[in-house]
């Protein structure tokens, strides 16, 4: 679940959102933790709907990659989808949601429809989610795969305390259109990061 980012208009969770996920956690099994940059607030509307939190959201349908991802990293993977379709390349993005359990239906469907997959975190690369995730694909979907999954993590350093230099650490937008470019395009190689 992604919290509000400024310049992200029209895609940051509404009030009434955040208060529509707590009411799903109500009836979610398993222990959850949601963490949220900035303050959440409910609004106590639309208490009947709730939010799957075992399932992956489909928020931008394409039909050349998927792009996997969550949280802020979500944010920056759609904004990387949108800057792709100048180079007519259509990224469909979907929100992971939940990491326990993780939805590989709803990957899965999106996998056999466009064959190739770049797993977006925020986290470290070594033993991290998109790992688990990749690995997942692998054993599940491989003879759907057109391509290597490709992961665009931060790099395997602790992260550092600067805003400026954390900013500079987490996956950018840019290094996320790179990912698809050399998943879509068989020459392209990506670029390798440092640390």
């Amino acid at each position: 679940m992604q919290g509000q980012r400024p310049g992200a208009s029209g895609r940051e969770r509404q009030p009434h959102q955040h208060h529509l996920f707590f009411q799903g956690l109500k009836h979610f099994p398993q222990p959850l933790a949601e963490v949220v940059r900035g303050q959440v607030s409910g609004s106590g509307e639309d208490d009947l709907l709730l939010v799957p939190l075992d399932q992956a959201a489909l928020r931008r349908p394409g039909s050349d990659v998927t792009i996997l991802s969550w949280l802020l990293m979500l944010h920056f993977s759609l904004d990387a989808a949108q800057q792709l379709t100048n180079e007519r390349i259509a990224a469909e993005v979907l929100d992971v949601r939940s990491l326990a359990p993780i939805d590989y239906q709803t990957i899965g469907d999106s996998v056999k429809k466009t064959g190739r997959v770049v797993i977006v975190e925020e986290g470290p690369k070594t033993g991290g989610a998109s790992a688990e995730i990749a690995a997942g694909i692998q054993e599940r979907f491989a003879q759907y795969l057109k391509a290597p999954v490709i992961r665009v993590a931060s790099p395997d350093i602790p992260v550092p305390f600067s805003p400026i230099l954390e900013n500079a650490y987490r996956p950018s937008v840019a290094q996320i259109v790179q990912a698809v470019r050399a998943v879509t395009t068989p020459h392209a190689k990506p670029q390798r990061r440092k640390g």
